[in-house]
């Protein structure tokens, strides 16, 4: 089972995706929980970047993401098909994704 949690900042995301692992996992499965950008240390690098480095343009933000994605899709997939039976990941949009709306601001 592969289940993907997609939306804007501060929708939701991690409060659905924590929930559907809970519950799996009380039905005895194993489950592999992730986030992008995020989930590897290059990932989580990334995420502190986008979240709290200098203002970019959306194509640096964009290959920000993208550079992320390619180091996590590998990882995440080695892990999966080796002990989860269930993988969850919440992927932040971009604003690439959102059709250059304003980045928000984050106070953390």
């Amino acid at each position: 089972m592969f289940v993907t949690f997609e939306g804007v900042d501060w929708s939701g995301k991690s409060t659905q995706a924590e929930l559907l692992v809970d519950w799996l996992r009380e039905q005895g499965r194993t489950v592999l929980s992730t986030r992008e950008p995020g989930g590897t240390p290059v990932g989580e690098a990334v995420r502190q970047v986008v979240l709290h480095g200098h203002d970019m343009t959306p194509w640096a933000e964009a290959a920000l993401y993208a550079a992320a994605r390619a180091d996590h899709v590998p990882r995440s997939s080695a892990a999966r098909t080796s002990s989860a039976t269930a993988t969850s990941i919440r992927r932040s949009r971009t604003r690439a994704w959102r059709a250059g709306s304003a980045r928000p601001k984050c106070s953390s």
